[in-house]
């Protein structure tokens, strides 16, 4: 079985032990409005929440590209001084002048922190809200385990 199909049949699994929702129909003009407007908010909810993953995305991988970026420029500059280190000590210690007092300079690589990103405390409380919503309207959202 391809990685796809597992994927599936796990996609099924989850949404089998998931929980079924009952909403009555409200057929009064005051609770069709009602509802159209739970559905509205959650409308708006569902963007934040789309809009919300891209930003998280985006700030994830712009922080793996600022690290990546420092840790590079970090062993470049450490490679660089261990070069010149290398260099200073040996022309003293081939310079009869110095008489032996030559010590190697020490290099240190800097060290780069990740930066990390955040999501809004208010996400994924979409369809939760609704159920709360559509019951202000209809007085009962029923729900059992499938």
């Amino acid at each position: 079985m391809t990685c796809i199909a597992h994927l599936c049949v796990l996609a099924l699994l989850l949404d089998a032990c998931a929980d079924q929702h009952t909403y009555p129909e409200l057929n009064t003009v005051e609770g069709k409005q009602c509802v159209a407007q739970c559905r509205s908010t959650q409308a708006f909810c569902e963007d934040f929440e789309r809009v919300s993953t891209n930003q998280q995305q985006q700030c994830e991988n712009a922080a793996a590209n600022a690290f990546l970026l420092c840790d590079t420029a970090a062993e470049s500059e450490y490679t660089r001084c261990q070069q010149q280190s290398q260099m200073d000590y040996v022309m003293c210690v081939n310079n009869p002048s110095n008489g032996g007092a030559c010590i190697q300079a020490a290099c240190f690589k800097k060290t780069c922190l990740r930066e990390g990103c955040t999501r809004p405390a208010l996400v994924s409380f979409c369809e939760s809200d609704f159920q709360r919503c559509y019951q202000k309207c209809a007085g009962v959202v029923s729900s059992r385990k499938q």
